[in-house]
């Protein structure tokens, strides 16, 4: 098992959305392997002792909202200040889910959803440059999805934040790599963890009379079965731990079982007609 003194990009990570599901496995997995790892969550108390693991690895809990700047700001700078003004490694897992037909689903609920998932993410990407520019070295990871390039009916606005996470990754990339840091993006199919009943509705969607309602809860119900029944975390973790050890790691990576790196295939040799036709019998009969 590789350890943290054979990354290229020092023991220190940062990873946020950590208290539960993905980030929670990304930052276990880190420390097991001798990094220091700073767990940022909302739900991570200022007070929190840190777990210490064996071969000298720990994860640090530290309070950030990635939608408030200034606490975001105040989270990376306290953690260069503690390793010598940088760190080399930021996976970005923060975000949720909302579902509802496109017309039942208001601004303020798509806002929202855009809010955390898209500028969340950029805003974690924008405050870490520096730090990582001046580390020499330095590897963004950030979260999309399969959903990102196969929308999913009723989960619109969803697809939507991931497939623009997805072209700030790799426009990012092209930007950053003359400093010696790359931005990757990790896509994660159905996975089980809390984001399934953490999944919001969107205040509009739903009402009785509404003529999406057998379709609607028919897809959900199908999304919430395949996301219980689908990868461990652990598993999903597994491939950004992966990309954190290689030399030089590829723009995307579609993560998980065998399923979703052959609905990529598929989505690229399929005629659109057919891969929609497909998609749209499965999500929205």
């Amino acid at each position: 098992m590789r350890n943290a003194d054979r990354c290229q990009y020092g023991r220190v990570a940062v990873v946020t959305g950590a208290s539960s599901g993905i980030g929670r496995a990304v930052a276990h997995q880190l420390a097991v392997r001798g990094f220091q790892v700073y767990s940022l969550s909302r739900r991570a108390h200022m007070d929190a002792p840190a777990e210490k693991y064996s071969g000298g690895g720990t994860i640090l809990p530290l309070a950030c909202d990635v939608n408030d700047e200034t606490v975001a700001a105040y989270a990376l700078s306290r953690i260069a200040e503690e390793n010598g003004g940088v760190f080399g490694i930021l996976v970005n897992c923060a975000g949720y889910g909302i579902a509802g037909p496109v017309e039942e689903t208001s601004d303020e609920d798509a806002r929202a959803q855009m809010e955390t998932n898209f500028f969340g993410t950029l805003r974690m990407c924008r405050l870490a440059l520096p730090y990582l520019r001046a580390a020499g070295r330095g590897l963004i990871l950030n979260t999309g999805s399969v959903a990102g390039f196969v929308p999913i009916p009723y989960q619109a606005h969803y697809s939507a934040s991931k497939a623009a996470i997805d072209a700030l990754s790799q426009a990012l990339d092209g930007e950053i790599r003359r400093f010696g840091v790359r931005c990757v993006l990790v896509q994660p199919g159905d996975t089980r963890t809390g984001f399934t009943d953490a999944r919001i509705t969107a205040k509009g969607a739903g009402h009785p009379a509404s003529l999406y309602n057998g379709s609607f809860e028919r897809s959900i119900s199908y999304m919430s079965k395949s996301e219980r029944d689908g990868d461990s975390p652990e598993k999903v973790a597994s491939a950004f731990t992966r990309l954190i050890f290689r030399r030089n790691p590829p723009p995307r990576v579609v993560a998980g079982n065998l399923l979703y790196p052959v609905t990529a295939l598929a989505h690229r040799l399929l005629p659109a007609r057919v891969f929609r036709r497909v998609i749209n019998w499965i999500y929205s009969r």
